[in-house]
This record gives structure tokens, C-alpha cells and sequence, in this order.
């Protein structure tokens, strides 16, 4: 089972996993945790104050979830709970029985459960009134916050073909790419296997909501929007790509995960699609976060400005605009971000090599 717990406090919210656990601190004046790891960049930092006045207030169990790719630690995306939160109100996907739940922060209680047409891997991304998610049927949904009153839903795969796929019946093309709002567009990935086609899709966010968009989806459990009345709504053809995992970004980049290949990135300025230079080894997985200089996948962090890896082993870190936060042998590591160094060595043949330097604080 999994167990998921909350704090009361007299002024703050923040909220972060540890394994299977999850701890939050509720009240009405608290900031917001609307998609995983906090914000766009995933790096799992809040401005918000944590106070160290911390109270149990509930424990609320859950079934333990399997993972797509059980077999392959590097892909587990799906391997526990990550919830967020929105006001007063906790949002719990589950690719178990294929549902979203929205539960009262304060009493721990459920406030409405709604269930899509395949399993949801992916935390869902709150935006003003309104929850974003992805599901395996191919879908990307629009629920209202409050009441899980669906508002539409977008079938994103080419056909509504299934297959058996994790021991569920599954859209040939499933949404494992974690919707992001970046740059007042939602952007999130359809597709797994490069055969059958992969796609990145992304629409306005603004209008997204509005009556002509309701109207044509007036039964969002029957119908959709495949003749496409979304905002802004592009598509474009990702050629041998897998993606799968959250979708990240940086004021000028959006990350898109490929499971256990490199990171794709695309350059929001021109639309240019590249693939840094560096080596994943055993260290790559669906992790995905990063500033506009730093990319860190997996175990690995890369210099973007200078196109090289480097040398630091923070896995899954956490950061804000300053600084860098691992864990290391039992101990927590602090790093600076602001001032990289760039330092020369020799290698074995004498000649001089340039590295990037992240230093310790």
C-alpha cells in the first residue's frame, strides 16, 4: 500500500516525495503545487517558506501501482503517486484503475473521483479552475478543479485503433508525455513506438477554456475534439523518437524525454529539434529537469552552453534560480549555480582539456 499524509501549519504549503511518501502542509493563505516537481522547469523548488511547526493531520492508504515497464527501473514515471495541489485540494492520478481523485487537504476526505478511458500515468497540471492530463487511450482531458465536471477531451491519436499494452486495452498511441505549460501553451507528447508514429502537440492554454471550445464537446464523455477547435493547435511528426516522461522547459528550450535515449530539445524561438551530445550510460532514465545553461537526466547534467557533460553525480536534483540540492551517501550537497567555472586540465596524452565546474557551497 501507499501511504499518503498531510500537515497542518498556521501559514504554509510545500510538497515533496520521499519514496512512496508524500507530506503537505495545508491552510488557506498557502502557495500552490500545481504540476509535478512545482513548476515548468521540474525543478521541485517553492519560494514558499516551509515553517518547522509541523502537525500529522491525516493518512489516507492507496493500492501500490505497477509501472508500464516494471522490468526497467530507468522508465518507472509511473511508479508511485505524485500528486498536486491546487487551494485546498490534493489531485491523485493512478494508472491502477485509470482515475483521477481530487481529495480535501484539511480532513483528507474525497471530494470526487473521475475515471478516463485508460490508465493515467502522469500527475495532471492545474491551471486557474481547470485540471490538464494525458491518459493511455490516446486522450488529453480538460476537467473543472472543483467538481471533475469533464469540459472536453481531445483525442490526440491518429485513430482510436487499441492494443493490448501493460496489461490494459490501450490506444496504439498513449499520452506518456507529461503535459507542460510553458510559454501560455500546453505541450505534451502522443505515441511510444517510433513505427507506429510519435507526435508533439501543444495548444494555447488562453481560450483553451472558452464557450466554443465547451460547445463542441457539449458530452465530453462520448465525443471530442479530434476536428481539432483547440486554440493555437499544432502537431508535429517526431521522427524515431520515444517519448516518454514529464515534458520540461526553460525560458527558451522545452525538454521532451525519450525514456532511456537522450533528451530532445526544441528551441522555442525557431522550432529547431536537436539532441545534445553527451553519454547516458546506466545513469539515463525518464528524469528530466533543467535551467537555460543545465540539462540534468538521470545521473547525468550537461552544460548546454558549452555542449559537454558535467562532472557532478546529481541524480534527480532539486533547485531554485541559485542553487542545487542532492543527496549523496547519506548526506545532502549544496551547489552554486550562478557561478560555473570553466576549468582546464590534461588528459593522459598532456593536452589541455576544458571542464565545466559546479562548485559546492
Amino acid at each position: 500500500m501507499t501511504t499518503l499524509m498531510t500537515a497542518r501549519t498556521l501559514r504554509n504549503l510545500v510538497a515533496f516525495p520521499v519514496t512512496v511518501l508524500f507530506a503537505l502542509v495545508a491552510d488557506a493563505e498557502a502557495g500552490d503545487w500545481p504540476t509535478w516537481r512545482y513548476d515548468v522547469s521540474r525543478g521541485a523548488a517553492t519560494p514558499v517558506e516551509l515553517t518547522s511547526n509541523l502537525e500529522l493531520a491525516w493518512v489516507r492508504e492507496l493500492p501500490q501501482l505497477n509501472p508500464a515497464w516494471e522490468e526497467d527501473p530507468r522508465l518507472h514515471f509511473d511508479g508511485g503517486y505524485e500528486p498536486i495541489v491546487a487551494g485546498n485540494t490534493m489531485y491523485v492520478a493512478s494508472s491502477r484503475n485509470d482515475s483521477l481523485m481530487a481529495i480535501d487537504v484539511v480532513t483528507g476526505e474525497e471530494k470526487w473521483k473521475y475515471h478516463a478511458g485508460g490508465p493515467i500515468r502522469f500527475a495532471p497540471l492545474a491551471w486557474e479552475n481547470v485540471l490538464f492530463f494525458g491518459a493511455d487511450d490516446g486522450c488529453i482531458y480538460c476537467l473543472d478543479a472543483q467538481t471533475g465536471t469533464p469540459i472536453w477531451r481531445f483525442l490526440a491519436a491518429p485513430s482510436s485503433r487499441k492494443l493490448l499494452g501493460n496489461a490494459h486495452m490501450i490506444s496504439a498511441w498513449p499520452v506518456r508525455g507529461g503535459p507542460v505549460l510553458h510559454d501560455d501553451r500546453i505541450w505534451f507528447t502522443v505515441g511510444v513506438w517510433p513505427f507506429e508514429g510519435t507526435f508533439l502537440y501543444s495548444f494555447d492554454v488562453n481560450g483553451a477554456t472558452s464557450p466554443e471550445v465547451q460547445r463542441s464537446s457539449q458530452n465530453a464523455e462520448v465525443a471530442s475534439l479530434r476536428d481539432s477547435r483547440l486554440p493555437g493547435l499544432k502537431v508535429e511528426t517526431l521522427t524515431d523518437i520515444t517519448p516518454q516522461g514529464y515534458l520540461a522547459g526553460t525560458p527558451s528550450r522545452l525538454c521532451i524525454p525519450c525514456g532511456r535515449s537522450k533528451v530532445l530539445m526544441k528551441e522555442l524561438a525557431g522550432g529547431k529539434l536537436t539532441v545534445p551530445g553527451y553519454n547516458t550510460g546506466d545513469s539515463s532514465s525518464y528524469h528530466v529537469s533543467a535551467t537555460d545553461r543545465f540539462l540534468f537526466h538521470g545521473g547525468v547534467t550537461v552544460d548546454l552552453e558549452k555542449s559537454r557533460t558535467v562532472s557532478l553525480g546529481a541524480r534527480h536534483p532539486v533547485f531554485d534560480g541559485r542553487s542545487l540540492y542532492f543527496g549523496n551517501g547519506g548526506a545532502v550537497i549544496a551547489c552554486d549555480l550562478v557561478n560555473p567555472r570553466e576549468v582546464t586540465s590534461k588528459d593522459r596524452r598532456g593536452n589541455d582539456v576544458k571542464s565545466t565546474q559546479i562548485d559546492r557551497r
